[in-house]
């Protein structure tokens, strides 16, 4: 090993390890208990390594093999993958909400386990839906919960079969004093035409309402949406079954009682990934852990925890 270099300068050794601690590497996670040194007196002797003293590198030598190792292991343990997924920035109780400042929920709750598993990182960020789908379709999220499968989000999102994380329900809500003149006939939606229905902007409700030829009109906001029906600008609000129980909207004595059709909406929601961000073999890899936990105890206990309703 030369000697003589200038002091400060970072050593360019090669990491050319004797045959027999390349075998320790192999079985690093098997002797790791014997890897005892105190992390600061690792970390002070990788700092006299870095100082440039090759005596003190040559005095430290059967030390630094050990040094060498622990930092390689723990570059091993950590590699972890980081996700960033992506949620509508509303309540949606059991399955999506904040719960004293935490995000929490039956889906919230559910992906963690299996990201857990896959041992991947994620981290959870809520924006208005529109941009966090926008945020999947132009690569800069890795996923998007609570997603309900359309064909124009297919061009974006990855749908893979197994990862539902629950199954949606969405309600026709009229005004009470309706409820004998606005009725679902056999044609079923097709049988309301006549009549103006609101929707959440950027949301899907299944093939068949998607695809309706109904006069539509879209809002930002859920209290929009149910305040343009109780004004009479819409007919009929297609609102979320949980969230509307959340947001007690029948609670007022003042306002007109708020009724639901026997017509249900029910979708799939799903965990969709990006396509920009090129993840068709992750999202195979989380549904087939998906789909294995589901038959397990555990899934049923998680959803008694939230008395969450899965299909």
């Amino acid at each position: 090993m030369t000697q003589g270099r200038a002091h400060g300068a970072i050593p360019a050794f090669n990491l050319i390890i004797s045959a027999n601690y390349s075998s320790m590497l192999y079985i690093g996670p098997l002797i790791w208990p014997s890897c005892s040194m105190p992390l600061h007196d690792i970390l002070r002797r990788f700092t006299i390594l870095l100082t440039g003293s090759t005596r003190a590198y040559q005095a430290q030598e059967h030390h630094m093999k050990w040094v060498w190792f622990c930092i390689l292991l723990f570059s091993q343990l950590s590699n972890a993958q980081d996700l960033l997924v992506v949620r509508g920035d509303g309540n949606y109780s059991p399955y999506e909400m904040e719960q004293d400042g935490v995000l929490t929920g039956f889906h919230i709750e559910l992906t963690k386990v299996i990201a857990k598993q896959l041992d991947i990182n994620l981290t959870f960020q809520s924006f208005p839906w529109k941009r966090a789908l926008a945020m999947v379709e132009n690569g800069m999220a890795d996923a998007i919960t609570y997603a309900g499968e359309s064909a124009e989000r297919k061009q974006y999102i990855i749908f893979t079969k197994g990862n539902e994380l629950s199954w949606v329900i969405m309600d026709l809500v009229i005004l009470n004093k309706r409820k004998n003149e606005i009725v679902v006939g056999k044609q079923g939606l097709m049988s309301l035409a006549q009549y103006q229905f609101g929707q959440m902007i950027g949301y899907s409700y299944g093939e068949e309402y998607d695809s309706a030829n109904l006069k539509k009109e879209v809002f930002n906001k859920t209290e929009q949406l149910v305040g343009m029906l109780r004004n009479e600008r819409i007919d009929i609000a297609i609102v979320n079954r949980y969230e509307f129980k959340d947001k007690n909207f029948n609670d007022s004595k003042s306002e007109e009682k708020l009724v639901v059709l026997d017509k249900v909406i029910e979708i799939p929601a799903f965990l969709g990934f990006s396509k920009n961000r090129n993840h068709y073999q992750l999202a195979k890899r989380f549904a087939k852990a998906l789909v294995d936990y589901k038959q397990t105890q555990a899934f049923i206990t998680l959803q008694k925890k939230f008395g969450a309703r899965y299909k």
